[in-house]
């Protein structure tokens, strides 16, 4: 396990090697791995709202999650984790921080592995004790494993479902989506609570969980190999909304409040391709603004066997409920 990530973070690229962290805790039974079997290896990062000079990388090898908290001002004690976790982890590692300073002063990590879900919390940077005698403290600096572990996991959440993807809706519900193009959405107690981490509440969509009257008149029948490409979550009005992008040439909206899917959108019309390309590699992002969040702008980027292409889309709820490619 000697493989390192290069990353750049604003204008200074930044090399984490594997070998080099200062904490490491075991959470799973050790197991004789076969080295020449093929693990992923992927990672990304986190900024504080409230602290920008603070972040957190992180890389994923396999079931190895790696930790790296840095500041731009000063040099961070213990400030590195690695986690050995039960199964490969699934791409996506989420980092979550309150919404209002008057919140709970928790960093919430998740992480979703093919056979169990697990939510680690640390302390806020603005409730640790700051200076130690090197510096400045991280917030994994005090971490224990006793602490670690307790109210942590939920064993075996990904058994005979087989998620190929993870995404966090609001700050207690997850979403896993698998090949066969199905979508758990999975409600769990608030971190705050004291309540066991658990399944409060889990709803399945289905590409069969149409409705034949919507924003722009029928759905198209779901085919039986639509496989899913990438789910975008969209909170409005209490309600979630998931948009789905499938190597059908298409993207869809859900809504979790409804358990239906409540408008599609062939994209083969608008591509520069050829119409009947399936999508090998895709990915949607969703851009907002908090003031009119009935307003959305939605990027689809589409890759084929031989190009790629992005197409972009302007959305509105309103009555007319209207969705336009631009």
């Amino acid at each position: 396990m000697d493989k390192d990530i290069h990353m750049k973070v604003g204008y200074s690229s930044v090399t984490l090697p594997l070998s080099e962290v200062e904490l490491e805790f075991e959470l799973c039974q050790p197991e004789d791995r076969d080295p020449q079997v093929q693990k992923s290896l992927f990672g990304g990062g986190f900024v504080y709202r409230t602290m920008a000079n603070r972040s957190i990388l992180w890389k994923v090898y396999g079931n190895v999650l790696n930790m790296f908290e840095m500041s731009t001002d000063e040099a961070l004690t213990k400030n590195s984790i690695r986690l050995y976790l039960d199964g490969d982890i699934i791409p996506e590692v989420v980092i979550r921080e309150p919404k209002m300073a008057t919140d709970s002063p928790y960093v919430v990590v998740l992480v979703l592995t093919n056979k169990n879900f697990y939510r680690f919390v640390f302390d806020h940077p603005s409730h640790v004790s700051n200076r130690s005698p090197t510096g400045f403290n991280s917030i994994f600096h005090n971490v224990t494993y006793n602490a670690l572990i307790q109210n942590t996991v939920i064993p075996n959440l990904s058994v005979n479902f087989d998620p190929t993807i993870f995404r966090a809706g609001d700050d207690n519900s997850i979403i896993l989506g698998n090949n066969s193009g199905v979508i758990r959405c999975i409600a769990i107690p608030d971190v705050r609570s004291k309540h066991t981490l658990s399944v409060e509440q889990s709803i399945l969509l289905k590409p069969g969980s149409v409705i034949s009257r919507v924003w722009k008149g029928l759905l198209p029948i779901f085919s039986g190999d639509d496989s899913l490409q990438d789910i975008a979550p969209y909170i409005y009005e209490n309600d979630l909304y998931l948009f789905t992008m499938y190597s059908s040439n298409k993207f869809c909206i859900w809504s979790c409040m409804h358990s239906i899917c409540i408008y599609t959108q062939d994209i083969a019309p608008f591509k520069i391709s050829e119409p009947a390309n399936m999508i090998r590699k895709g990915s949607l992002r969703l851009i907002s603004n908090p003031q009119t969040p009935k307003k959305f702008i939605l990027v689809l980027y589409i890759g084929f066997d031989q190009q790629s292409e992005f197409q972009i889309y302007r959305g509105e709820f309103n009555e007319e409920n209207k969705i336009d490619h631009l």
